[in-house]
């Protein structure tokens, strides 16, 4: 499970207490009947597998609407709030499999098994993340991470937003309280924004979004909004239809740059989307580096450092989230350690090619970046639990300078140029310096350095 999915499924306890039995008087749109409903309530069998749910609501609905809102229906009507691991801070189920069969989930479980049998019916369907306001009221904190998830669907070329978890009842006294809804289907954009804020503007699915700030103010605050402001056109179709044309990759770094450009306050979801597709693409690197792959590394390594940055600028207190946060700034390290490390035997092998050998300022430049990337990841390493593979960096790095300086004595011996001789002599004198620097005077490669290359 990545730290992001973490850190949805574990949201704040104080938002969702908040949604109190009065939650489910709220006309949110008119009332309309699914004749769906009928089937599913006259069929008095348990459905022992997801699969055959899905199919029973695929041959009873009549199109793509009922279908998706029989869903809706037995989701909201089967699946109870995990109370329980919400309280404690913990996940709770995640996957559509373990949703259905222990009929317990929080928000994100609820709308990724409804994503799931949505598009199985051959209805598009997707998990949206953000930010929920149960009073409509003024919130007492600032929006720093998505802390609530639930659904768009796109039926006849147009998209809904639905939320299925609300659907489902709500909490008070600490308890969950059964009680469907159906006026969490196919809410209207403007209403649903007053309680529904995503991380991605284009999921308000409104040509005039709601900023963040006033969001934060309240039902009224936005209201004042749309009085007070003339309508600044965005194409939110066009943006969700280049969004979706984007590989998973992609869209989940595109996520988290939309994310944090809407609110700088929310930095997490693309630190986690660059973490989480780093460690994939670390694995695809081919064995065998050449210069497209030295400069890709080169460019995983930023990409981490930024995430370092990101992680470091959150404003999230709760436990849960420093947790994954945690664990985040480990993979950061493990991460670029590693991308370090390859750099730096890509050129040690070049350093073997003698063709560099007739280029005295290449020869130069390769060692001393060998050593960097080295020393590089050794410090990467040392902030991880990894440690075990410092020892074994050591000699490495003890190997180089060593090489070093050998290489720099064959150099002396068959250079005729005496000018060029002392400058070589020069540079294999500091290369004997920064090897006793980078080992301290307990260590043994020190005394090894002394012996085998002054």
């Amino acid at each position: 499970m990545s730290n992001y999915t973490k850190s949805i499924s574990s949201f704040s306890k104080g938002i969702f207490l908040a949604i109190v039995l009065f939650l489910l008087s709220c006309n949110l749109c008119n009332a309309q009947r699914y004749f769906i409903t009928d089937a599913i309530n006259a069929h008095k069998k348990k459905f022992k597998t997801l699969d055959s749910l899905i199919l029973f609501l695929d041959k009873e609905g009549a199109n793509d609407t009922e279908k998706a809102y029989g869903a809706y229906y037995w989701i909201a009507r089967n699946v109870k709030y995990d109370i329980k691991k919400f309280m404690q801070g913990e996940p709770s189920n995640m996957l559509p499999e373990d949703v259905f069969k222990k009929r317990l989930a929080v928000c994100h479980g609820y709308s990724l098994l409804y994503e799931y049998m949505c598009n199985k019916l051959h209805v598009e369907c997707h998990l949206v993340v953000g930010s929920p306001n149960t009073s409509y009221k003024k919130l007492t904190h600032k929006i720093t991470r998505p802390t609530h998830g639930w659904n768009v669907i796109k039926l006849d070329s147009t998209w809904y937003l639905v939320d299925v978890t609300w659907a489902s009842g709500g909490v008070l006294d600490e308890k969950f309280k059964a009680h469907f809804n159906q006026d969490f289907f196919k809410v209207a954009p403007r209403d649903f924004v007053k309680n529904h804020l995503p991380e991605m503007p284009m999921w308000q699915l409104l040509e005039t979004t709601v900023p963040v700030k006033t969001f934060e103010g309240g039902s009224k605050a936005i209201a004042a909004y749309y009085n007070q402001n003339p309508p600044s056109y965005f194409y939110y179709k066009d943006t969700i239809q280049a969004y979706l044309a984007k590989d998973s990759v992609h869209q989940l770094i595109s996520a988290g740059e939309m994310a944090l450009a809407f609110n700088p306050s929310n930095t997490l979801t693309l630190a986690y989307a660059i973490i989480n597709t780093t460690g994939d693409l670390i694995k695809s690197l081919p064995k065998a580096f050449d210069e497209s792959t030295y400069s890709i590394s080169d460019s995983l390594i930023q990409r981490i450092q930024y995430a370092k940055v990101l992680l470091k600028k959150s404003k999230a207190t709760d436990q849960a989230t420093k947790e994954n946060m945690s664990t985040g700034k480990l993979n950061c390290f493990m991460y670029a350690g590693t991308l370090y490390l390859l750099q730096s035997e890509y050129l040690q092998k070049g350093i073997l090619n003698d063709s560099i050998n007739y280029d005295f300022n290449v020869l130069k430049l390769s060692y001393a970046k060998a050593i960097s990337s080295l020393q590089l990841s050794m410090q990467e390493f040392k902030q991880t639990p990894k440690k075990e593979i410092i020892p074994l960096q050591e000699l490495l790095l003890f190997g180089i300078y060593v090489k070093q300086h050998r290489t720099y004595s064959r150099l002396i011996e068959q250079e005729s140029d005496e000018n060029k001789v002392k400058r070589i002599e020069t540079e294999r004198n500091m290369c004997y310096n920064k090897a006793l620097k980078a080992f301290p005077s307990s260590s043994g490669y020190h005394d090894m350095i002394k012996y085998l290359i002054k």
